[in-house]
């Protein structure tokens, strides 16, 4: 009896431990993370879950630190690349690893990835600085066949590159371009987005440039310093009333080149086929946001979101503005019976003016 007891410890222990939350190093890594399970803000990331993952893309997060990929035991596919990685040393235990892109990281040595665990590896290192690859001239452990080699930078020479657009709404409710890259040239940046210029900077960080005019349909963005040019589309946050428990497809009006990597749904179902995303609501009445990713090739050029029935704040089926009335009104004198999912026009988890202003610009 005491061995049967005992043999049922074990597996109450066995399953606590699969049900482990998973505590993350990198705020940027995990909610690269949350975005791929679909896990909102407050949900906890579980080692079951983190466990199942085989492919995974984290590319232009702003990732310094990588010391949570000790979390991804099975994953086999895994892209790093536009972020801010120096070092690589918590890859080497990945032994289920099969293709990785390290690109566009500005890192100088990957030597400890000679002993990664790995059988085989297929590693993309173009456009960083390093300037050694003798580790990898002897067999090792791992057969890695390399790309990119041959596209080493050297840091005095000219470089430009941008690598995240995403368009928002500002809190006056004025349209909004967040953009990050790099350059190590001087010369005076500008932003266009449709027939908008405006005077722009481009260092590694995030920046925002306010458009002045109201972006209503997928738009061509070009970032230049004169020398180098990047073009890619802002995709403006969308409004939709979809009927609780129905399918609906929605489009993003991406340009052909560009494709749809991953999306998630705040609440409900997405899935992508090609441009476009098939959504299924919950059956019970709701208000959500669809977040997605698009890419040119294998560069991420792009985020944008879907606000689904939001504004209907008295949920009588339509926007109008006794919304923004009560929006206002809440503002003044909060209740706790208010629909603040449907009022948060913007996703901020706040309920203010801006939402106001957004709601107005919905009605027709």
């Amino acid at each position: 009896m005491k061995k049967i007891a005992s043999i049922a410890v074990l597996m109450m222990t066995a399953l606590v431990a699969q049900a482990q939350k998973v505590t993350f190093y990198s705020p940027e890594f995990e909610n690269g993370v949350r975005h791929h399970i679909g896990l909102g803000e407050s949900d906890d990331v579980l080692q079951t879950q983190t466990d199942t993952i085989t492919t995974l893309n984290l590319s232009g997060l702003e990732i310094t630190d990588i010391r949570d990929v000790a979390n991804l035991t099975a994953v086999s596919k895994l892209d790093l690349s536009y972020n801010d990685i120096s070092d690589v040393s918590p890859l080497v235990p990945l032994e289920s690893l099969r293709e990785l892109n390290l690109s566009n990281n500005h890192l100088e040595n990957i030597n400890i990835l000679a002993f990664i665990q790995s059988e085989s590896l297929k590693l993309d290192v173009s456009n960083n600085y390093i300037s050694d690859f003798s580790y990898f001239y002897t067999p090792g452990l791992c057969d890695i066949t390399f790309y990119g080699m041959g596209s080493q930078m050297e840091k005095d020479a000219p470089y430009f590159d941008i690598y995240q657009f995403y368009a928002n709404i500002d809190g006056s409710g004025q349209p909004m371009i967040s953009y990050r890259g790099y350059t190590n040239m001087s010369a005076a940046t500008s932003i266009k987005c449709g027939s908008v210029s405006e005077a722009a900077q481009i260092d590694g960080d995030s920046h925002t440039a306010i458009l002045g005019t109201r972006l209503t349909e997928t738009t061509e963005v070009t970032l230049t310093n004169g020398e180098k040019t990047i073009t890619t589309y802002a995709i403006p946050p969308k409004y939709y009333r979809v009927e609780a428990g129905k399918t609906v497809s929605l489009e993003t009006g991406l340009p052909e080149d560009y494709s749809l990597t991953s999306a998630y749904a705040s609440k409900g179902t997405v899935e992508i086929v090609g441009k476009t995303l098939n959504f299924t609501a919950p059956e019970e009445v709701f208000s959500g946001i669809i977040y997605f990713y698009y890419y040119e090739g294998s560069t991420l050029k792009g985020i944008s979101r879907i606000c689904l029935n939001k504004g209907d704040v008295n949920g009588d089926g339509k926007v109008d503005i006794n919304d923004a009335h009560a929006v206002a009104n809440y503002i003044v004198n909060p209740t706790e019976d208010f629909n603040k999912d449907a009022a948060d026009m913007n996703g901020d988890q706040k309920v203010n003016a801006t939402d106001i202003v957004l709601i107005v610009n919905m009605i027709e």
